[in-house]
């Protein structure tokens, strides 16, 4: 709204002294912002319904290195972030990861299992366990699966094993900040 159009209500005001709680209500504009134009017209004058230009106009309030920050979903990350909108405006899309599938899942552990030297056999009875200790613990998220097994690996070298069962497994739990549940 121009200086003009500002005049226009607040005339009504100054020259014809109508509350300004009632223009407030016939114009729409809000009582909290009439009160800050009379303000600024008593003190400037009709040059004080201008519309000022912002001194941050063209600045970075963040360090230009946050700005180009590319987030991997977590669940309620876009929720959190909200909350802090000069941030949140500047991350174009926070995307949440569904759950790996049961394939999928087995997909990611027999290339842990392979990077470990070791062969996945959904079929065997202490590979099966291990499989659905990960996926309890996991609940099918990749960025914990992804934590877990360097801390399984790190298990199995302090303790001299050469089989990934349901306690080692648990051991690297154990080991991990995963959050309350």
């Amino acid at each position: 709204m121009d200086a003009r159009a500002r005049w226009r209500i607040l005339r009504l005001h100054v020259e014809d002294q109508v509350p300004l709680a009632r223009l407030a209500r016939e114009t729409d504009v809000g009582l909290r912002t009439l009160e800050r134009w009379h303000a600024r017209y008593r003190a400037d004058g009709y040059a004080g319904l201008e519309t000022a230009s912002r001194a941050d106009t063209g600045s970075r309030r963040l360090p230009p290195d946050l700005v180009d920050l590319i987030l991997i979903g977590m669940p309620g990350l876009e929720k959190q972030f909200s909350h802090y909108p000069q941030f949140y405006s500047r991350v174009g899309f926070a995307h949440q990861y569904r759950p790996l599938g049961q394939d999928e899942l087995l997909f990611v552990l027999e290339r842990h299992w392979r990077s470990l030297g070791k062969t996945l056999d959904p079929d065997d009875f202490t590979d099966a366990q291990a499989i659905a200790a990960i996926a309890r613990i996991t609940r099918g998220n990749f960025r914990l699966l992804e934590r877990l097994f360097p801390q399984i690996q790190r298990v199995l070298k302090i303790n001299e094993l050469d089989t990934i069962t349901n306690d080692v497994i648990e051991a690297a739990q154990s080991t991990l900040v995963i959050g309350v549940t």
